[in-house]
C-alpha cells in the first residue's frame, strides 16, 4: 500500500477529494482504493475494540 493512500483515504473520508481522484494520484483503480480503505477502516475497528 502506498505512502501516500492513508491521507487521501482521510480526505476521501472528509468529502475533500473522490475516490476517483484519490485512485488517480495513487495509480490504483478506483475499486482497489475503496476495498483499500474497507480494509483499513476493519483494521482500526478491530484495534479500537479489540475484536
Amino acid at each position: 500500500m502506498p505512502e501516500a493512500f492513508e491521507s487521501l483515504y482521510a480526505e476521501y473520508k472528509k468529502g475533500n477529494i473522490s475516490c476517483r481522484e484519490a485512485a488517480r494520484q495513487l495509480d490504483i483503480s478506483h475499486t482497489t482504493f475503496l476495498r483499500w480503505g474497507r480494509d483499513l477502516d476493519a483494521r482500526l475497528w478491530e484495534e479500537e475494540t479489540g475484536e
